[in-house]
């Protein structure tokens, strides 16, 4: 395997736990762990996204053309979501919150 292929697995592995990272922090009303967690794997995703550019897999000029569009949409946006019940309760489960892996 060469090394741009194997940067592309890890980032798509990254992707994913940063994934999961988002949804703890949700699920958990966003506790001081969860944002650590979540933190720490935003960084990984930094780690790959920098390699990534290294070798020329992405273009930052592209890239922060798109990320200005999507923070001028976002911040624009008002959504006004009905109350819905969510598919299992929020900050009371039993997994284990000792690590960030």
């Amino acid at each position: 395997m060469d090394y741009s292929t194997h940067l592309l697995i890890i980032a798509m592995e990254e992707a994913g736990e940063f994934i999961q990272a988002c949804s703890k922090v949700y699920r958990h009303n966003g506790g001081d762990h969860e944002i650590k967690c979540l933190s720490e794997e935003v960084g990984d995703v930094q780690a790959l996204i920098n390699l990534l550019t290294e070798k020329g897999l992405i273009d930052l000029n592209v890239a922060n053309d798109k990320r200005i569009k999507r923070e001028h949409k976002l911040r624009g946006a008002t959504i006004d979501l009905p109350n819905l019940p969510l598919p299992y309760p929020r900050g009371d489960n039993n997994e284990s919150r000792e690590n960030c892996g």
